[in-house]
């Protein structure tokens, strides 16, 4: 499911994700969001068109960061373990799962039908760079099991490796000074395109 809508010049994603979920059929989809706009009223409304979400939280959100952190120190979860290998890059993956209940009363009260918490955790290593560690939490309306939210995370990741970082990395879009008139939002088409046209030739 594809969608797109620009921010003003003022606004940011926020404010454009409700616009943008009005736009989208979304009924019995999970969707799957940045913790930037982990917000409850996002959530609400993706509940509201029949939806479940699946929220990134980090630090921003402190309370809920900390309560998130506790619960998966205090109880036992249900694991999954990934071992990705290529040539220049090891990468270990854990997926755990909880039943909110574990949350404070209060805290899981404040975001809608609020099911599972959720944590990865991820150990890399590559030959440019010092070994690195992460814990990841989320927050999900969807009863999942430990393999449905390894996918969730997957499908995310891809997204996010194949299309954002290439365009950000490859293509240095977060570096252009261009934005004059409607400039800006030609050269996305034009990356787009080109992206699009380099993945299909096979030569």
């Amino acid at each position: 499911m594809l969608g797109q809508i620009k921010t003003d010049e003022k606004s940011n994603e926020i404010r454009v994700i409700p616009e943008l979920l009005r736009l989208l059929e979304i009924k019995g989809c999970l969707v799957s969001i940045d913790a930037m706009d982990c917000q409850k009223q996002i959530a609400q409304q993706i509940i509201d068109q029949n939806g479940d979400y699946l929220l990134a939280v980090k630090g921003n959100q402190a309370r809920l960061h900390g309560a998130l952190e506790k619960s998966f120190q205090n109880f036992d979860s249900i694991e999954r373990q990934e071992i990705e290998q290529q040539k220049s890059r090891l990468e270990g993956l854990s997926y755990q799962l909880l039943n909110a209940v574990v949350l404070p009363a209060e805290i899981k009260a404040q975001w809608p039908q609020l099911k599972t918490v959720a944590m990865t955790s991820s150990y890399r290593m590559t030959k440019e760079q010092a070994p690195c560690f992460e814990r990841r939490y989320f927050l999900s309306s969807a009863e999942l099991d430990v393999d449905q939210f390894a996918h969730a995370c997957r499908i995310h990741w891809l997204i996010e490796n194949q299309l954002h970082w290439v365009l950000d990395v490859s293509m240095n879009k977060d570096n252009s000074q261009i934005y004059r008139e409607n400039a800006a939002a030609n050269l996305v088409s034009i990356r787009h395109m080109s992206l699009n046209m380099l993945r299909q030739d096979t030569s």
